[in-house]
């Protein structure tokens, strides 16, 4: 039986009481304005994620409460998804051949919110956001280096 690349991950709803209305500069993304939000508590409102990389799978896909939704090119999704594939090869896979070449394979996820999600399926962006940079680390062995510092390693 060959390994699974799979690994989940959850995050707690985020919710914008003041939200930021457009960018005053787009390159570095600051927003024109101040926004507040407030985090609720994860034992009662959350969005769970599964994410799963295997040979067998013809395309990335993404289903959201069930239902399959697009990932676009060029949206923060599919770039997540491009940039875990490129990082799982140069840092993992290209130091050591005898690694699985998990960076070729597709990727399928599947979120779940136990809150009310809009009819575009659109959901709270931290917490998903979130879940992806944890799913990656965990199911494709890679170490990633955020922003600020904060590094998260697979386990």
């Amino acid at each position: 039986m060959s390994p699974v690349y799979q690994a989940t991950a959850s995050a707690p709803v985020n919710i914008a009481v003041i939200k930021y209305w457009g960018k005053r500069d787009t390159k570095l993304i600051l927003p024109t304005n101040s926004s507040l939000s407030v985090t609720l508590d994860q034992d009662h409102l959350r969005s769970t994620t599964t994410s799963r990389a295997d040979p067998s799978f013809e395309r990335d896909q993404l289903w959201l409460n069930g239902k399959e939704d697009e990932i676009k090119p060029g949206s923060r999704l599919a770039t997540c998804i491009s940039e875990m594939k490129r990082l799982r090869k140069e840092v993992v896979e290209d130091k050591n051949p005898a690694e699985p070449k998990i960076s070729q394979y597709n990727v399928h996820i599947a979120s779940y919110n136990n809150f009310p999600t809009s009819e575009s399926g659109s959901r709270d962006y931290h917490s998903r956001y979130g879940e992806q940079c944890a799913i990656a680390v965990s199911a494709w062995k890679v170490e990633v280096r955020l922003e600020n510092e904060l590094m998260m390693t697979p386990p």
